[in-house]
């Protein structure tokens, strides 16, 4: 890969409102005896571009966790299609998220883009499950694209990679 580390460049400024009064520094350790998830850290310093200011607090890190459990429940609802009717612009709607994705990242990980495009992927994507739009070789392919993007982001939560059939369309190179 390009890269394997992820700095944030910009301030990150504490607002001191976590639980614990006189936290001195504050580090992983720390923030996960308190009962932040290292995940739901990551997600939290994923979401702000490097080079803008961060403000670090507990409204944002249980905004992060809102936003991880959207996606968890969006994963886990992929898993369970079963029946439903093939969607016949699977292809467009993936390659839409794919290269939102990618011309994101190209734009000096402009993270914003990023979350933007998941975001509205996820969206219509339940509103197609809810409406028995999307069969399960469908939901292997959506399962598919999102664990490719998460090889770079890491930060969705998937079963094992042998407990779903779909489509390996596409080669992380193209996501670097």
């Amino acid at each position: 890969p390009l890269a394997r580390v992820w700095m944030h460049c910009d301030s990150v400024i504490y607002d001191g409102t976590l639980e614990e009064k006189n936290l001195g520094d504050i580090d992983l350790t720390l923030l996960d005896k308190l009962g932040w998830e290292p995940r739901v850290v990551r997600f939290l310093l994923l979401s702000c571009h490097y080079r803008k200011t961060l403000i670090f607090s507990s409204q944002a890190l249980m905004d992060a966790r809102r936003a991880l459990d959207r996606f968890d429940r969006f994963i886990e609802a992929l898993y369970r299609v079963r029946g439903g009717k093939p969607y016949e612009e699977l292809d467009q709607l993936l390659y839409e998220i794919h290269h939102g994705f990618v011309t994101s990242m190209d734009d000096d990980l402009k993270i914003s883009g990023v979350l933007a495009v998941l975001f509205k992927g996820v969206k219509t994507l339940n509103s197609l499950m809810a409406e028995s739009r999307l069969d399960h070789e469908g939901a292997g392919r959506v399962l598919s694209t999102f664990r490719e993007i998460d090889r770079v982001l890491t930060m969705f939560k998937f079963k094992p990679e042998d407990d779903v059939t779909c489509d390996d369309s596409w080669d992380v190179s193209t996501l670097i």
